[in-house]
């Protein structure tokens, strides 16, 4: 077996762990046990966090619905509740994508409408839940766990 050495600049760069460090510690209680089926309990904590932001999302923004027309708030949200599931089952990269950019634009929309709408307290939570909701499929566990989908 061959063992790998750090230099300075990788010790640097890899915050001072060196790269078997990384391989002996790092991903691995991430993914969990592929061969057992065994999700990983941080994306799932992740996706979790991601809807309970998706909640309060669909709760601060209007949809501007008329009476008698279909609840445009709950169509949404199942919509995007079954792209977060497709991202946790590792399903859909596309699903993974869609929730991650229509978050991101949410946030910039509602980020920059909040100075104009002072006196709708919505705004500036709706911000917030957007991010919240892309912030933990942004992070490399998530990214890491949707990229490396298991061969079939």
């Amino acid at each position: 077996m061959r063992e790998a050495h750090a230099t300075g600049a990788d010790l640097v760069t890899s915050g001072g762990r060196s790269p078997t460090d990384t391989a002996a510690v790092g991903d691995q209680g991430d993914r969990g046990d592929p061969a057992t089926g065994d999700k990983a309990p941080a994306v799932r904590r992740l996706v979790w966090v991601s809807g309970a932001f998706l909640v309060l999302q669909v709760l601060a923004t209007s949809y501007r619905q008329s009476a008698g027309t279909a609840s445009w708030e709950t169509l949404w949200l199942a919509i995007i509740a079954v792209m977060l599931w497709m991202t946790y089952r590792r399903q859909s990269r596309v699903a993974w994508a869609f929730v991650v950019f229509f978050a991101v634009c949410g946030a910039l929309l509602y980020g920059t409408g909040t100075p104009t709408h002072l006196d709708d307290p919505r705004y500036p939570v709706a911000a917030v839940a957007y991010l919240g909701q892309a912030w933990p499929l942004l992070t490399g566990t998530v990214r890491r766990h949707v990229r490396d989908r298991p061969r079939r």
